[in-house]
């Protein structure tokens, strides 16, 4: 009987994976040329000091991180030459800043933004209110209690 394939073929399927793997030494050339790094600090702008904790996104990827004690960020395996990124700090205004690939000493500077939080709204009841009467919980407190923190006006 014939043998269809020669041991030299599966070799030769080896060494062409090989060549096409992006992650080989010889292959992939134009995948593995584009991925890169980019790096730099984020500080305040009123003080100029550092901002740990600031989040750093490449816009339209899954890729980004936080920033050091030191305000310093690095994100690795950016494909392309030119990206996005997004600064995000809670009390800071949120800035999106064109880098180029390979950049690793961007300075980028947030300035303050105020935070607007939810409105709390606090009602009571004004009057003499019976218990069944009342909507709501009531706590009771002994007369004792009641005297010895509040004072009685008459």
């Amino acid at each position: 009987m014939r043998t269809i394939f020669s041991v030299r073929f599966p070799l030769f399927l080896l060494f062409l994976l090989f060549l096409l793997c992006p992650e080989s030494p010889l292959g992939g050339g134009d995948l593995h040329a584009q991925r890169g790094v980019v790096g730099g600090t984020v500080v305040a702008g009123n003080t100029m000091e550092p901002l740990a904790g600031a989040q750093v996104v490449v816009v339209g990827t899954t890729l980004g991180g936080l920033t050091n004690e030191s305000g310093r960020f690095r994100i690795e395996g950016v494909s392309g030459t030119e990206v996005s990124l997004q600064f995000i700090m809670l009390g800071y205004a949120t800035q999106t800043v064109r880098a180029q690939v390979g950049d690793t000493e961007l300075r980028v500077v947030l300035g303050q933004s105020a935070v607007m939080l939810d409105e709390l709204v606090v009602t009571g009841t004004a009057g003499d209110t019976r218990r069944r009467v009342l909507g709501n919980a009531v706590s009771q407190v002994n007369a004792a209690e009641a005297t010895a923190t509040m004072p009685i006006e008459n």
